[in-house]
């Protein structure tokens, strides 16, 4: 039986590697929680951006990939920016979503992005 432990550090390890791959100047995750048993899978969502520094004004591409269990995640994910919502809920393409923002206030913002959940896959 894998451990919550286990099954936390697994994900993690997937998802960073997936983000090492890209050219994502920034990325971080959120983990659901490992399910056990029946019932939908735990879930990681990933952030990226193309930037981490950009001018105001300037666009920046955020995009998310959600990763767990053996089917590919679908539903949407939201981007916030803090509390705030970013845009409308996008839909995932091959457990991945992407929201580009040009309205972006100078200073440090805190990225997220939040999954809807499916049926084999948890909310984050």
């Amino acid at each position: 039986m894998t451990s919550s432990k286990q099954c936390s550090e697994a994900l993690l390890r997937e998802a960073w590697d997936e983000a090492a791959g890209a050219d994502d100047a920034l990325a971080f995750g959120f983990l659901s929680g490992c399910a056990s048993g029946a019932g939908p899978s735990s879930t990681l969502v990933v952030v990226g951006s193309t930037q981490s520094k950009v001018a105001s004004g300037t666009a920046v591409t955020f995009t998310t990939q959600v990763s767990g269990g053996n089917k590919t995640p679908t539903g949407s994910v939201i981007f916030f920016d803090g509390t705030t919502v970013l845009g409308n809920a996008v839909a995932l393409s091959n457990g991945q979503a992407s929201l580009s923002v040009s309205n972006l206030t100078v200073g440090t913002h805190s990225i997220t992005a939040a999954y809807s959940g499916d049926s084999s896959h948890t909310a984050s």
